[in-house]
């Protein structure tokens, strides 16, 4: 089963046949069944439904082109807004054994879901999720990575809360080394 099988399956959302054919057969050429860490994905994505969560996880093509893009710029350290269950900070983390990945989550349970998938994936080690509002929680980011105990962002995902996007630009840009890749959600 590929991963967009087990996304697009009849307990999620298909919000487009087209779409969704062209992200199977992306997927299955891409990232087929015997590529490392194939099953861990797909159990991410069980894991976060069977626990309520809703199916807006990244695509997996997409995901994967984010964690090329760090692969292809060597990125040390990348700051996800929205960590859901996890499945994009496994990708990154994944294909990037070098990459500290920093994720915010506002909502308890996700953080817990995304907890254990990390876990599971064993990335967890790499993968720091921070619970709480992201503007709260950015001030510490920031004092972290000046004090150098954490690398400057070479990757910023902005997937969440849309409202304050502008606002999350605005204070992750001095944490950010020259060349840094943003990305919006």
């Amino acid at each position: 089963m590929s991963t967009q099988g087990l996304a697009f399956t009849g307990k999620f959302h298909v919000q487009n046949q087209t779409w969704t054919a062209v992200d199977s057969y992306t997927q299955e050429h891409v990232h087929p069944p015997t590529t490392p860490y194939h099953q861990v994905l797909l159990d991410t994505l069980r894991n976060s439904r069977d626990k309520g969560l809703p199916d807006i996880a990244t695509a997996p093509v997409v995901a994967k082109m984010y964690a090329l893009q760090c692969k292809a710029k060597n990125v040390k350290h990348a700051l996800e807004f929205g960590t859901l269950g996890g499945y994009t900070s496994i990708w990154l983390a994944a294909l990037n054994p070098e990459l500290q990945v920093t994720s915010l989550e506002i909502n308890e349970h996700h953080k817990a879901v995304a907890q254990q998938n990390v876990e599971h994936a064993g990335v967890a080690d790499r993968v720091a999720i921070r619970l709480g509002p992201a503007l709260d929680l950015l001030p510490q980011l920031a004092k972290d990575i000046e004090s150098g105990a954490k690398p400057r962002l070479g990757f910023v995902y902005i997937d969440a809360d849309k409202e304050n996007n502008w606002n999350y630009m605005d204070r992750v840009i001095p944490l950010c080394e020259p060349g840094c890749c943003y990305l919006r959600g």
